[in-house]
């Protein structure tokens, strides 16, 4: 079946028939997935729901057959929150938050592949702070040289900050925290990714007055003026994506408390709302294919007790998982000539991981 229904003028919401091909592939158990596709494959790391709360490992040369999962944290504590980057060269590399140095005060710790998943390096811990530290993300330079930021409460618990680590021989060693959201009020997680000029650019949202989406970039000991994109009711789970020199920011926004929380993306000029459904909005991930931005994100307007992932390119908005389960957290990436998507997908009591692919379109 194909249908199309006109949401607002000029935005077009198309069946998920416009990714045929492989059909949806169910990765197994697990939660929290992020995925990257590079010169090695396909890159998966996630929760797992086996008891254990580890952080696991699996990898794919073109999404049809995968390996077997590995253990990356294999810690005492309790693992969470994964997320990975790839450097030019293909070697992986993965941040967790983890309970191991103590339940009060999680820290974010650190694993790398250079040899495409096969064998990893030890856990490291790299931030090491008093209190709380969590919701890392991990980017990597043209260089090679590596950026972490995450959430951190050590100014103060019911104000956390954004903290900073970096390291310049592919994750040996780090830099000592370094604050980067100048304490403009309770920061969110960020955003973040390289330029190809080695700029890092990272978002987030703060609450310091009202609920805006902030912006910086720079390198260490060099970061721009903190910039304020939007204002609203509500801004929550930035992302942002690069290619070449262009920048992409995303985020959740609620322009007044009466609308509804829709997908925002800036792209250098202005915030547009990209969304623009019936229903809620939240979860967005961002890639750039062929020069252009792409945001999927889950959404309420098929119904509010089973939300599905929706996709947007452009003008073009896409209900892609249309399933009888709750859909969640998904995570997309461009690579290997294709768009691919996972996300969790929670159906009868269980949660397992699904993953949705199809060419990639040119301009």
């Amino acid at each position: 079946m194909f249908f199309r229904r006109l949401l607002t003028p000029g935005l077009t919401l198309i069946s998920c028939t416009a990714w045929a091909g492989p059909a949806t592939l169910d990765l197994g158990i697990g939660k929290q997935p992020s995925l990257a596709a590079g010169p090695t494959g396909l890159h998966l790391v996630y929760e797992s729901l086996d008891g254990n709360n580890d952080i696991y490992y699996r990898g794919s040369l073109e999404g049809s057959v995968w390996s077997q999962p590995v253990n990356l944290s294999h810690s005492p504590g309790i693992s969470s929150e994964p997320t990975l980057c790839l450097e030019a060269d293909g070697s992986v590399d993965v941040v967790w938050s983890d309970t191991s140095s103590g339940n009060d005060h999680p820290d974010i710790y650190f694993a790398r592949s250079a040899d495409a998943g096969k064998t990893w390096t030890e856990p490291l811990d790299i931030s090491q702070t008093p209190r709380l530290s969590r919701s890392p993300r991990v980017a990597a330079a043209p260089d090679g040289s590596l950026a972490v930021i995450w959430t951190d409460t050590s100014g103060g618990r019911s104000a956390p900050d954004l903290f900073g680590s970096f390291s310049q021989n592919h994750g040996k060693s780090w830099s000592k925290p370094e604050l980067l959201s100048a304490q403009l009020g309770t920061s969110s997680q960020a955003g973040l990714a390289f330029s190809s000029d080695g700029r890092l650019h990272f978002n987030w949202c703060t609450a310091a007055t009202r609920p805006r989406t902030a912006y910086r970039c720079g390198q260490p000991q060099g970061w721009s003026p903190i910039r304020q994109l939007a204002a609203g009711s509500s801004c929550s789970q930035p992302c942002l994506a690069s290619s070449g020199s262009k920048v992409y920011l995303s985020w959740v926004g609620q322009p007044d408390r009466q609308s509804s929380p829709n997908i925002y993306l800036w792209s250098g000029a202005r915030a547009e709302n990209v969304s623009r459904t019936p229903g809620t909005s939240s979860d967005p991930s961002l890639a750039v294919s062929a020069q252009r931005p792409v945001l999927a994100w889950i959404d309420t307007t098929a119904g509010a007790f089973h939300p599905d992932v929706w996709l947007a390119e452009g003008r073009r908005v896409q209900d892609l998982s249309h399933s009888p389960g709750i859909s969640r957290k998904p995570s997309l990436t461009a690579g290997l000539g294709k768009l691919w998507v996972v996300w969790e997908e929670l159906d009868r009591g269980t949660c397992h991981l699904k993953l949705m692919s199809r060419e990639a379109r040119s301009r």
